[in-house]
């Protein structure tokens, strides 16, 4: 069964709309946020990028779960920089 990158985005996103939330740093000080948010995108893309499937619109079965599974290496790495920094995530 293969799957088109269109409906793979579709439930990456779907699935990251799930998980809508905001960033508070501890101190109630969130003039760093910005920098801090992009310091932690950098370093989750740079260590944990996220899986393309090799045949553009068409991605097999094996890689849409790469896709998945990269992409939620990338969120965790982002999560737990944030977290290094201070900040906490809350949901809206």
């Amino acid at each position: 069964m293969r799957l088109s990158i269109a409906a793979t985005l579709l439930v990456v996103v779907s699935l990251s709309g799930c998980a809508s939330k905001t960033w508070k740093h501890v101190s109630g000080n969130n003039s760093n946020l910005s920098y801090a948010s992009s310091q932690c995108r950098n370093y989750a893309t740079l260590n944990y990028p996220t899986y393309v499937c090799k045949v553009a619109l068409r991605c097999t079965q094996q890689e849409s779960g790469l896709i998945i599974q990269s992409f939620r290496k990338n969120t965790a790495a982002f999560e737990m920089c944030m977290n290094k920094n201070g900040y906490r995530a809350v949901r809206k």
